[in-house]
């Protein structure tokens, strides 16, 4: 351990090197990745810094994957929707918005029968609010599917959505795989309706 004014961090060993033998067990018990004996070769130190870079990117891995775990368990809310309507800025709740469309270089995020804009992309979008139950249906339309009354299948592969607000949108092809990963369905024969 590492000592900085109030902080204090581990020091983490990696591969050790060493003219005797007899500190290895210890070494290796005390986190070290590998352990060299003086002399060695070339090829036995190419061996070990692989070996130490392999277990540098698992860590880090394992340590993101562990961040994004906490954070999906803590129910933490991505930063938060600005819509803006009418030249006002309006922080909006993702769990009422029903949808967002691309429109040109901005999105309309669709929540009950507002409208709002906002400068920003679908495909960050759909990356940062898929934990959040929103899932790309169609190239322009990101869907939030705590906002659909049901879906029907209207063929080739493709659903229509009718939301609790009365609106329908439909999947594109494309998109079919995604939608079947949150939402599964068989294929049928059916149509748009409207309550």
């Amino acid at each position: 351990m590492v000592r900085y004014g109030q902080y204090t961090v581990a020091h983490q060993k990696r591969t050790m090197t060493s003219h005797q033998t007899d500190f290895a067990e210890r070494e290796i018990a005390d986190q070290a990745v590998d352990y060299l004996v003086k002399p060695l070769g070339a090829d036995r130190f190419e061996h070990a810094i692989e070996r130490d870079r392999q277990h540098h990117f698992l860590e880090e891995a394992a340590e993101r994957q562990l961040t994004r775990d906490i954070l999906r368990l803590l129910g933490r809310r991505p930063k938060i929707l600005v819509g803006e309507r009418q030249r006002r800025l309006y922080p909006l709740d993702i769990d009422k918005i029903d949808y967002i469309e691309a429109d040109g270089n901005y999105v309309t995020i669709r929540a009950g029968n507002a409208e709002y804009i906002s400068r920003d992309s679908i495909k960050r979008l759909s990356t940062d609010l898929a934990d959040f139950g929103f899932v790309r249906i169609d190239r322009s339309i990101l869907l939030n599917i705590r906002a659909v009354h049901f879906a029907e299948p209207v063929g080739h592969g493709t659903l229509a959505f009718t939301l609790n607000s009365g609106a329908c949108l439909h999947s594109s092809k494309t998109y079919r795989e995604t939608i079947s990963r949150v939402l599964p369905w068989h294929h049928g024969r059916a149509g748009c309706s409207y309550p």
